[in-house]
Order: C-alpha cells, then sequence, then structure tokens
C-alpha cells in the first residue's frame, strides 16, 4: 500500500511539475521529484529495500519518459541513489527543516554530477565507447546547469518531506513527528516544533 502511494505521489507531482514548467512564460528549473521521493523513501528506512528498489527504478523511469532523457539514465541514477540514502540512514540524523533542505541539496549535486558521468562517455573514432574527460566540451554546460535544479529541489524539500510525512501518519506506519535517517531516530528525537 506504502509503495504504490509513494508512486502514486511521486508521479502526479511529476506530472503537474512538468506541465507547470511547460506553461510557464520563463524557464526556471524545476525540482527532481523523484530525488525528493528516493530521498524520502530512503532515509526513513521504512520498508524493504528491494522494493524501494523498485520504486527508485519506476520513477527513474517515469523521470526518463516525461524529460526525454535515454530510457534507463535516471531509473539507475535514481536506484543508486536510494542504496546511498539507504545506508546513510543508519548514521544521519535530518530531524529540522535546514537539515532537510541542506541533504536535499547535496544530493541533488551528486545526483546530477553522476548523470552528467553517465552520459559522458562518447563514440570513438571505430566506434567504441571512449569515456571522456571532464574537461572536454559539454562538460561545463551539464555542471552549469546542476545549481538550478538543486536549489529548487532543496527548497521544495521541506513541503515535500511533510507530505509524505502525512501520508505515512494516514497510512498508519507513523504515530507523532520522527525524522529521517538514523533508523528512525533510535530516541533521538526532541518533540519539538521544527
Amino acid at each position: 500500500m506504502r509503495v504504490a502511494a509513494f508512486i502514486l505521489l511521486g508521479y502526479a507531482l511529476m506530472v503537474l511539475v512538468s506541465a507547470l514548467g511547460a506553461l510557464s512564460p520563463v524557464r526556471l528549473p524545476l525540482p527532481e521529484i523523484g530525488l525528493l521521493v528516493v530521498l524520502y523513501l530512503g532515509l526513513s528506512a521504512r520498508g524493504p529495500l528491494p522494493t524501494h528498489l523498485g520504486v527508485a527504478l519506476l520513477l527513474g523511469y517515469f523521470t526518463d519518459v516525461l524529460g526525454g532523457a535515454p530510457r534507463g539514465l535516471h531509473a539507475l541514477s535514481l536506484a543508486v541513489m536510494m542504496l546511498v540514502a539507504r545506508g546513510a540512514s543508519s548514521r544521519l540524523l535530518v530531524a529540522r527543516r535546514w537539515q532537510e533542505v541542506l541533504v536535499t541539496l547535496l544530493a541533488s549535486f551528486g545526483h546530477g554530477i553522476f548523470v552528467a558521468a553517465l552520459i559522458a562517455p562518447q563514440s570513438g573514432g571505430d566506434g567504441a565507447l571512449a569515456a571522456a574527460p571532464i574537461w572536454t566540451p559539454g562538460w561545463g554546460e551539464r555542471l552549469a546547469a546542476l545549481p538550478g535544479p538543486a536549489i529548487a529541489s532543496a527548497l521544495m524539500a521541506p513541503l515535500f518531506f511533510a507530505v509524505a510525512l502525512r501520508l505515512d501518519r494516514r497510512l498508519g506506519l507513523t504515530r507523532g513527528p520522527r525524522p529521517l535517517g538514523a533508523r528512525g531516530g533510535l530516541g533521538l528525537w526532541r518533540d519539538e516544533a521544527r
């Protein structure tokens, strides 16, 4: 039930953000909705990892289809980000809004660099794939495009995490406020207003 709810939430928000971006008269950087869902699921560490990897792969595929990216690019990158977030969940406590913003900003930069590295291999003269060094043309444009979506994702993170926590409460999986990471807090959460 939780998996289906987060897949539907992620897909609906992707379609909404894509539509608003297309209708906007000014080209604005759009938040990475798939990454926000992956961060929430990975850092909350509630549920089996293979199921969460399936959610990451499916949302990545939706991102590829809606964004016109090569099939599997974001599916792979979001699956890797799920593994990273799940691994960090036992060491990282995200209990305040500024921490949500900071973790999302860093994860979004890391995700953007990983995607840029995935599309870096270029065809060599003999048809074989050869890795392109970071100073080749195209890298500068890719790296220059990273701050916009990273900042948009970071600014949307507190709102998205609040909606996701509310969804978890509706599904009966969480009682009361609960931080992300540190395996649900392990008693480190003080019941304070964020």
